[in-house]
């Protein structure tokens, strides 16, 4: 299978370079700017082929699309920059998996695409990445024990939060866009102000926690149709009573996009990306009053997308099971969960005491 890496030198991008190179996997670079892509094919003996190509133009991914047969898309933000590559994948039966974080792009693709790549047997796989994963991993080993999930708050919580550019952007962006949640069974927009919570960090210890739509809310409503679901990031209080009082935005938001790509950004170097922990809560109801929760902690989250990335396609190799469809990622790892928590280094605990209170 020939594989394609979009946006092969960003940030994430060149950590699955990184990892597809220690597989000793060929695949081949795209990107905007061939500068840079030369002196990553300089780096990876295992890189065959570059090419400059911009998403926004139709034939530039249908080149993409007709040279390969598994496509890794790490060029966000995917609302603005993905719509073309993912109808074109899902129309031609390709295996695409991206690492993107923004909830609406993702309702849309299943809305759009899920019939047409059954159909054209694709398999569309958004949010490999440690974030959505590692939530969707949770779900499976929940689920697998019995536990009916009727309703799913998810709760991240970083001791320090050094975010990559492509991350950064997104951000803003987001500023444009509604956040999501389901309530009720229906898809909903979530208001940071009203939706605020209180988490126990400590013994007695609360610190709020505001609404931070990601797509294991869309993997829930798919995989269990669940009657609400929403995922929150716990913030102090002074970025609780800022983000709770900023309106959404209006405008053209590629207008946005172009501007904020100007600006010369990095991502966090290795020894303070490695420093980084990550401790999610996720929450279930079982809709009987009975609470299941459980808790991963994590380092280094930005390998362990890339980690995640390469995972997936070894484990698409190697067993040929592809799941059709726009699908959550943990399908791919459903026959060997506990498997890929440990290859992940993931700290993974169930039924753990966990507290909330609403503001």
């Amino acid at each position: 299978m020939k594989i394609a890496i979009i946006g092969a030198y960003g940030y994430t991008g060149s950590l699955i370079c990184e990892q597809l190179q220690k597989s000793r996997i060929n695949y081949s670079i795209y990107g905007r700017d061939e500068e840079k892509l030369i002196i990553l094919k300089n780096n990876f003996s295992y890189i065959q082929f570059h090419s400059v190509i911009d998403l926004r133009i139709q034939d530039d991914v249908k080149s993409i699309i007709s040279s390969n047969d598994v496509i890794i898309n790490c060029a966000g933000p995917f609302t603005e920059e993905s719509k073309i590559l993912v109808a074109e994948s899902a129309s031609n039966g390709k295996i695409y998996l991206d690492i993107c974080g923004e909830i609406g792009f993702v309702k849309s693709s299943n809305e759009k695409y899920n019939q047409i790549a059954q159909k054209a047997k694709a398999t569309i796989i958004h949010g490999c990445a440690f974030e959505s994963l590692f939530a969707d991993l949770a779900l499976q080993k929940i689920s697998k024990s019995g536990v009916i999930i009727n309703s799913l708050k998810t709760i991240y919580h970083f001791n320090q939060r050094m975010i990559s550019p492509g991350t950064r952007m997104t951000m803003k962006l987001s500023k444009f866009r509604d956040s999501l949640k389901i309530d009720n069974g229906i898809w909903s927009i979530s208001n940071i102000k009203k939706d605020l919570i209180l988490v126990e960090i400590e013994n007695n210890s609360y610190q709020y926690a505001i609404p931070y739509s990601l797509p294991e809310i869309a993997y829930a409503y798919w995989n269990y149709d669940t009657a609400s679901a929403e995922s929150f990031l716990i913030v102090d209080d002074t970025e609780a009573k800022l983000l709770s009082e900023k309106p959404k935005l209006s405008g053209d938001p590629l207008k946005a996009l172009d501007k904020l790509r100007n600006r010369k950004k990095t991502g966090p170097v290795k020894e303070i990306r490695k420093s980084q922990k990550c401790r999610l809560i996720v929450s279930v109801n079982t809709g009987t009053e009975n609470e299941v929760n459980a808790i991963l902690t994590s380092s280094d989250m930005y390998l362990n997308t890339a980690k995640s990335i390469v995972l997936a396609i070894k484990k698409i190799f190697k067993s040929g099971n592809q799941v059709y469809g726009v699908v959550s990622p943990g399908l791919i790892f459903q026959d060997s969960l506990s498997q890929t928590i440990n290859n992940l280094s993931i700290d993974f605990k169930l039924n753990q005491n966990v507290n909330f209170k609403n503001v």
